[in-house]
């Protein structure tokens, strides 16, 4: 409680760290979360209990979408930073995540795997669309030493608006499923209402943030009232004299292997990630109380789904503010090793809650990974960061669309073998991990000085 006390009272000043309409940027992250539980949900469980597909072509399914994303993802980093208005692909990723939803929604109706498969793509590619512009506008309007913070506040928002999504989806869902079964057209129609929210938050959005208003900005032209955060005014140099339009060859070879890094990491984490939801179904609620309780697989799975993701993303301001004091070479071990263990435990549990709150768990310190992650490049450069965003983005959506067509085929084996192979994988790539991180240190061009940093604070 204390904790959150503090995160509280710590609020208001931190705010002098972003920009005015830094609150108003967010906003749309809200609205457009609103379906990414459902959505996240009806994927395997279409693919299973509508289309009875088996474990390969769910790999494809999951795979279309990050194909989508790994074809728009180079584009959006090099439109992020070659064109003043990032804006606009804010809402044209908006627009296009919106329509997707449509698509996947006719693809149910008609029983037709091809349209929910382009679906998919559609999503995928809009949210390569979307994410790389946003990400680059919010480290530039917030401080270094806030990244986190930011970052987490975003997710935050992602979590309040999947909140709301998913009461509003699983309510609909276990109605229709109880009381009218088989009328597939008002089960899924919460699709509808998550395509109007991507199409209205991508309006207000165009019309509500100014992109030219940037912290260093702020900063530099002494427009913070803090006389304490006033002193942030001399670290900002009048022009960005150590951000090269070009990376050096030691960056090139530091980010290669980082990139290698990645790569392999996203095949680990998308190879047993699409298969999860089966696996419960089939082998860890069979015979569970509360299963033969509420009497649905679909509704009790959407349950104990629920909490996970929703919490985790509520929470994430405050993990945020926590990763903000945490070096990534420490964070980013810690939480492969964790992820390891509770893949290890995930596999061995034998009903439903027990799951719930091992996702729980298991989401509040991947996202902690996550805003580490981000925080780091974040600040590598300004001036290159859309392209750097994308960089990432793509090779892991190259590695994204690799692991679910493995995991496909290795689950058709055994079941619990992608999860195997998973622990192994996570813990083989600590090292590296660390190794590209040291090599990529040296280069930032916001680096954080703790002395520094303390004597601001004081």
């Amino acid at each position: 409680m204390k904790l959150f006390k503090n995160y509280r009272k710590n609020k208001h000043a931190d705010a002098q760290y972003f920009t005015p309409d830094f609150d108003k940027m967010l906003r749309i992250v809200f609205w457009n979360s609103l379906g990414f539980f459902f959505f996240g949900f009806i994927i395997p469980q279409v693919a299973d209990t509508i289309l009875q597909v088996g474990g390969r072509e769910l790999g494809f399914i999951w795979s279309a979408q990050i194909f989508g994303a790994l074809l728009s993802s180079p584009l959006s980093g090099w439109l992020t930073d070659k064109i003043l208005n990032k804006k606009l692909l804010v809402l044209i990723g908006s627009i296009g995540r919106g329509s997707s939803y449509l698509v996947i929604y006719s693809g149910i109706l008609l029983k037709r795997l091809e349209i929910f498969v382009i679906g998919a793509f559609i999503l995928g590619f809009s949210v390569a669309l979307f994410w790389p512009p946003l990400d680059a506008l919010i480290s530039q309007k917030s401080y270094k030493t806030k990244r986190s913070y930011a970052f987490g506040r975003r997710f935050g928002l992602i979590g309040l608006g999947n909140l709301v999504g998913s009461i509003i989806s699983i309510g609909i869902f276990a109605s229709v499923n109880y009381y009218l079964p088989g009328n597939l057209t008002l089960q899924y129609s919460p699709l509808i209402l998550f395509f109007l929210a991507n199409i209205y938050a991508g309006i207000i959005f165009y019309k509500k943030v100014d992109e030219n208003i940037t912290i260093d900005e702020i900063i530099r032209n002494g427009l913070i009232t803090n006389p304490e955060i006033r002193a942030l005014k001399d670290a900002v140099p009048s022009h960005d004299t150590s951000d090269t339009s070009r990376f050096s060859k030691a960056l090139f070879i530091a980010f290669l292997v980082f990139g290698i890094t990645v790569f392999f990491s996203s095949v680990n984490q998308t190879i047993a990630e699409p298969f999860t939801q089966i696996y419960v179904r089939d082998y860890i609620i069979p015979g569970d109380i509360l299963r033969d309780w509420i009497n649905s697989d679909d509704v009790y799975i959407m349950l104990i789904y629920f909490p996970g993701p929703v919490l985790g993303q509520i929470l994430s301001p405050l993990i945020g503010k926590i990763c903000d004091k945490i070096k990534p070479t420490i964070g980013m071990p810690i939480v492969s090793t964790l992820g390891a263990l509770f893949t290890l435990i995930l596999i061995n549990l034998i009903n439903g809650w027990s799951f719930g709150i091992l996702l729980l768990v298991d989401i509040s310190f991947a996202m902690a990974g996550g805003l580490i992650f981000q925080n780091f490049l974040s600040r590598v450069s300004k001036a290159h960061r859309g392209k750097i965003f994308g960089m990432v983005s793509w090779l892991s959506r190259i590695g994204a669309t690799i692991g679910p067509i493995i995991g496909g085929f290795v689950f058709d084996l055994k079941a619990q073998l992608p999860f195997i192979i998973s622990i192994f994988v996570e813990l083989a790539l600590i090292i590296p991990f660390i190794i590209s991180l040291k090599l990529i240190q040296p280069h930032l061009v916001e680096k954080i000085e703790i002395p520094k940093e303390k004597a601001i604070a004081k």
